[in-house]
């Protein structure tokens, strides 16, 4: 297991795997509560991004499944008190 971490660690610094593991994560359940709770409310992803400081295109990237980042997820559960995923790889590295 050691191995795969320094391999993992290696493989983390550079920028074209960085890429092909951000177009390939999936959205996990707790990306679909947070999208769900905010489309059914009131509130616009404008309104989202002011209150919560979060660009809104990184929003609305986030609301179609791309570019799913680490710190609009931990924003946006503890916005809606929403558990953080335990099984997220996205807060393993």
């Amino acid at each position: 297991m050691l191995q795969f971490k320094k391999y993992l660690k290696q493989k983390l610094e550079e920028k074209e795997f960085c890429q092909a593991y951000d177009d390939n994560c999936n959205m996990c359940q707790t990306v679909w509560q947070i999208v769900d709770i905010i489309s059914n409310s009131v509130y616009s992803w404008a309104d989202i991004s002011k209150e919560t400081g979060l660009p809104e295109s990184d929003l609305i990237d986030f609301a179609n499944g791309d570019r799913c980042q680490p710190h609009i997820i931990e924003t946006l559960c503890q916005k809606y008190d929403i558990d953080l995923p335990a099984e997220c790889p996205r807060f393993k590295f």
